[in-house]
């Protein structure tokens, strides 16, 4: 589902062939979801988040509580994700960054 007056087109450009495929090559996609995606055309190593949101990405690729746009995902997986999404979030903004460390390995 999408309101196509709140879209705005994007424009992803590499200056080699990268050999990749666009994952979102003609579909909607959230904004903040477009970095991991340009991480994964561009074969970028991974971090926790970006697998993260990726994954999200495959379940969910337009997630908007103001304009309540969402993927026909069932509504308890799309929960979940939206829970960690914000778990995430909360933890690199306001929390003690634990995802760093467990990237790290420190736990």
């Amino acid at each position: 589902m999408c309101i196509r007056d709140s879209s705005t087109p994007y424009v992803i450009f590499s200056n080699y062939d990268t050999g990749r495929e666009y994952r979102a090559d003609g579909q909607a996609v959230s904004p903040y979801l477009l970095s991991p995606l340009l991480c994964d055309y561009i074969a970028a190593p991974e971090c926790l988040q970006t697998r993260f949101l990726l994954e999200l990405f495959e379940a969910c690729p337009v997630i908007s509580p103001y304009y309540k746009l969402y993927s026909d995902v069932p509504e308890d997986i799309r929960e979940e994700y939206i829970e960690m999404h914000e778990l995430l979030t909360y933890d690199e903004l306001l929390g003690r960054d634990y995802l760093s460390a467990v990237q790290r390995g420190k736990e």
